[in-house]
């Protein structure tokens, strides 16, 4: 066969099937990015969900995965200990409009950023990749609903006679998070607002060994026990009482 008789048939087929072909690529290349994106991203530690009425800036999210690290530990066993604080803007229409009103990023603020983001959460509340949780009691109450929250009881010990808990619960999967120490020593949790609740997100068992987000939710567990018993060191001054 000639050199023009195969160009003539390559000539053809790209005519014939250049749709299937431009498709066929599309595809191709938007399974590349994703291939690539979930090989290059980065495998957090920690791994935080918060969805309330709190506008956080990039400094607060910071300031909160500085203040959590020091709970975790080196769970992927890449030599750090790493987390991210997956924030979440929930507001019903009354809070919407007091953060006009206060001028609170109004920029990007609306009914249906706030939409989106009541999306994402029910779709995150079904999800395991965030298994320790700080929340709105709105959001609590929707994860709680739908079966989603471990009761504090099934990791927790039991008290001693004439022992007390050093902390407030909400009901028996939640507590309040102004309740707790980390509250008072790390300033970064001022930002949260006063009735956040803090839980453990249940994750759907395989019954075949554990999997990721079993694993992933014992991991956090044991972050929030460190939280819930955490001892304010002995010289630690509040800050409305220094100078």
């Amino acid at each position: 066969m000639d050199a023009k008789k195969v160009k003539s048939k390559i000539y053809n087929f790209f005519y014939y099937y250049k749709w299937h072909i431009l498709i066929a690529l599309f595809f191709i290349a938007i399974l590349t990015v994703l291939t690539v994106q979930m090989v290059t991203r980065e495998k957090y530690d920690l791994r935080i969900m918060y969805a309330g009425n709190a506008i956080l800036s990039d400094e607060d999210n910071t300031e909160l995965c500085e203040a959590l690290k020091q709970f975790g530990a080196d769970y992927n066993g890449d030599g750090k200990i790493t987390s991210e604080v997956f924030d979440l803007i929930i507001m019903n229409d009354e809070q919407l409009q007091k953060a006009y009103e206060e001028g609170q990023n109004p920029y990007f603020l609306n009914e249906t950023t706030v939409q989106e983001s009541r999306e994402t959460f029910t779709f995150q509340s079904m999800a395991g990749e965030y298994a320790l949780l700080f929340l709105s009691p709105d959001c609590y109450k929707l994860l709680k609903e739908n079966g989603y929250v471990v009761p504090l009881d099934s990791f927790l010990e039991p008290l001693e006679e004439g022992e007390t808990e050093p902390f407030t619960r909400y009901d028996d999967g939640a507590v309040y998070l102004n309740s707790l120490n980390i509250s008072v020593f790390y300033s970064s949790f001022a930002k949260l607002p006063d009735d956040t609740l803090v839980c453990i997100k249940k994750v759907k068992t395989t019954g075949k060994g554990d999997s990721e987000a079993e694993i992933n939710q014992k991991n956090h567990i044991e972050v929030f026990k460190k939280i819930l018993m955490f001892e304010l060191p002995e010289d630690f001054v509040p800050s409305e009482q220094n100078g």
